[in-house]
């Protein structure tokens, strides 16, 4: 058998090296060196570039990815990564970084599995092709039998079968276990069961005289949160303060309706509160609070002051204010 390359012999040598140095892949270029007649594998192209092209002399790996000195992408406009040997795994890692940083982690596993297992089919089924245009070829006494590529098929197949499937259980469970409708779910049930237990205990009043006051658990909201956007802290920040808003909605469905219009009024003293608390001394705080909360509850009980709206109620907490004020 001869010895020497194929591709520096052949009519086409400039055009074959201008190709390669431009990231061409080999059996792209065999492809178009067939159609125009001339037979050179995609394996002798390899050598042939590893070996005889100035500036290109370098080694190979087992995937055929072309390692030398320059690593970075060939200068040219037509340069396509899904059609070169040059594949930059850092730019790839971080594009999918960026493109999955809001998304729930087990919801993109589960689509990159079904795209892994199309695309593994589709592999298997080209490189079919490849073995059966090969072996005609050899029947036609074109090339020699195609005991690499059918290796090769033989790899993807066992890769195909070992690989996990889109429909894997334990993915399909922590999908279940880790989407937003499912702790949507879980808050919304929170809420009710705390509301369920706590409705019969309130009484009226109970918010201003003796602090009854439920908060949304911060713990539980934050931990799903965190499971649903691992990554991304904005994102995941925004989730919490929604559901936070959410819980207490829930919340406030279920208990006595005397409940929601006290948090309202206890609002509208603490904003008087804290506003007049400079003509209050630290020692009277507490004191001052008091007498500020039974006097807007006698107000409120009085028949006479009829509390129809946010304005009225607004007046007359500002009137018990004001009439503290000049006792303070």
């Amino acid at each position: 058998m001869s010895g020497r390359c194929k591709s520096c012999f052949s009519k086409f040598r400039e055009t074959i090296d201008e190709r390669l140095r431009k990231g061409e892949s080999p059996d792209k270029l065999s492809d178009w060196l067939r159609g125009q007649g001339e037979m050179i594998a995609a394996p002798s192209l390899l050598r042939h570039r590893k070996s005889h092209i100035p500036g290109m002399v370098g080694e190979t790996n087992k995937t055929g990815l072309f390692i030398g000195e320059n690593r970075n992408p060939p200068e040219n406009t037509d340069y396509d990564p899904l059609n070169t040997t040059f594949i930059d795994l850092e730019a790839s890692l971080k594009r999918i970084m960026d493109e999955n940083v809001d998304s729930n982690i087990f919801t993109t596993v589960l689509e990159a599995r079904k795209f892994t297992q199309l695309l593994m089919e589709r592999i298997v089924q080209n490189q079919l092709l490849i073995v059966h245009e090969l072996q005609k070829q050899y029947s036609d006494g074109k090339s020699g039998y195609p005991d690499s590529q059918i290796r090769g098929l033989k790899s993807l197949v066992e890769i195909t079968n070992t690989l996990p499937t889109y429909t894997d259980k334990m993915i399909l469970r922590k999908l279940a276990d880790n989407n937003e409708e499912y702790f949507v779910d879980k808050i919304r049930k929170n809420a009710v069961e705390t509301a369920d237990t706590n409705a019969d205990k309130y009484q009226d009043w109970d918010v201003l005289k003796n602090d009854f006051d439920i908060t949304h658990p911060y713990d539980l909201i934050n931990e799903y949160a965190e499971k649903l956007h691992p990554i991304h802290t904005d994102t995941c920040n925004e989730w919490q303060l929604k559901m936070n808003s959410y819980w207490n909605e829930c919340f406030l469905q279920y208990m006595p309706t005397t409940y929601s219009s006290e948090l309202q009024i206890k609002r509208y003293i603490n904003h008087c509160l804290d506003r007049d608390h400079e003509h209050v001394s630290n020692e009277d705080f507490e004191k001052y609070r008091s007498i500020f909360v039974d006097r807007v509850v006698a107000k409120f009980e009085d028949p006479d002051n009829a509390v129809d709206d946010e304005h009225t109620l607004c007046l007359l907490i500002e009137n018990v204010a004001q009439e503290l004020q000049t006792i303070a």
